[in-house]
């Protein structure tokens, strides 16, 4: 509501006074606000910014281009399809773009990211051992707490899928994948990253 102006000598100023101070907005004390708002720019709340575009970009990788098949994968570096769709924030900045040679993930941009990676392993029958999916980066293991997937038996079979998340500060260029650690030597039908998020999430 728009406040009503003030002159001088005007019938009832005290009154509209008193409505104009009942549609404002207090610092200090607590109040219900109805109707819609336009905020031109980000709110703020204790200093910080409510939503920031800026800092929050994310791409979504899908496809099985990265697969691999075969016998004795132990080592072996699985990589990412070639699908990759961007929401980029107000930055502009795509996070992640996929090498369809090598099949990595390339970092853009500096940054902290969280990583959604979705697996799956496909044996040929029965296996006895176990299977783990490892956070690869610039084509070694990544350290820390980089095991995003994993499972073991003394008999499985059939397609196994997992799911991990891997959290890491990342910088332009680093080349992303995965590796396979397994005690399985028999014949692996397929197997890869199926698809995966990177969200990048501050400097």
């Amino acid at each position: 509501m728009e406040l009503e102006k003030i002159y001088r000598g005007m019938e009832n100023g005290a009154e509209t006074i008193q409505e104009n101070f009942e549609n404002t907005v207090t610092k200090t004390s607590d109040q219900d606000i109805s109707g819609s708002k336009n905020f031109i720019q980000s709110p703020l709340f204790a200093g910080m910014k409510l939503l920031d575009e800026g800092n929050f970009q994310m791409s979504v990788i899908d496809g099985k281009e990265g697969q691999l098949s075969g016998t004795a994968l132990n080592g072996k570096i699985v990589g990412f399809g070639n699908t990759v769709s961007n929401l980029l924030g107000t930055s502009g900045q795509i996070p992640v773009t996929v090498n369809k040679t090598t099949h990595e993930a390339i970092v853009n941009k500096d940054g902290y990211y969280a990583i959604l990676i979705q697996s799956w392993c496909q044996p040929s029958g029965t296996v006895d051992g176990y299977w783990y999916y490892n956070f690869a980066k610039n084509g070694a293991r990544a350290g820390g707490e980089d095991r995003i997937a994993g499972w073991g038996s003394n008999a499985w079979k059939n397609r196994n899928d997992g799911f991990g998340i891997y959290c890491a500060r990342l910088k332009k260029g680093d080349r992303l994948g995965a590796t396979i650690e397994t005690s399985i030597t028999g014949q692996i039908i397929s197997c890869g990253l199926k698809s995966a998020i990177f969200i990048r999430l501050q400097d």
